[in-house]
């Protein structure tokens, strides 16, 4: 965790740099039990007044069980602005997820997103993953 405080005003926020165990080396189970320590100490900062943000290397989807379900990570506005306390806001689950496919070219096919991608499952439609986050 980082610490850092804006000149101009004494304003406080924490930054978390995270890189999660990876897919190849560890299980579920370990990136869920990272993301409740993570959620129990950013909450603990956001109950404090401070602002938080965790970016890094999560080896998970916006989707998947350690950063929906454990983290509260969600691209939802209503449930952020109905309960700030409790959710993160992953802005990143809307590029992922969205109806349009992203293409940064004008006039171009849209390609998939994300910031890995998976040789061994090249074959389907997304074999780019959104492991690298900010949140």
């Amino acid at each position: 965790m980082l610490k850092v405080t804006e000149i101009a005003n004494n304003h406080v926020f924490y930054v978390y740099l995270c890189h999660w165990q990876s897919r190849l080396s560890g299980g579920e189970d370990e990136r869920i039990a990272k993301a409740n320590k993570l959620s129990d100490s950013a909450l603990e900062m956001i109950e404090d007044g401070h602002q938080v943000i965790a970016m890094g290397d999560f080896n998970d989807e916006p989707s998947n069980k350690s950063l929906f379900s454990h983290l509260l990570a969600t691209k939802c506005y209503n449930a952020i602005r109905k309960k700030p306390h409790s959710y993160f806001y992953n802005p990143f689950a809307r590029v992922v997820h969205s109806g349009a496919p992203y293409c940064y070219l004008k006039n171009r096919v849209p390609r998939a997103v994300g910031s890995y991608y998976s040789s061994s499952t090249a074959k389907l439609p997304q074999c780019y993953y959104m492991f690298d986050q900010i949140i």
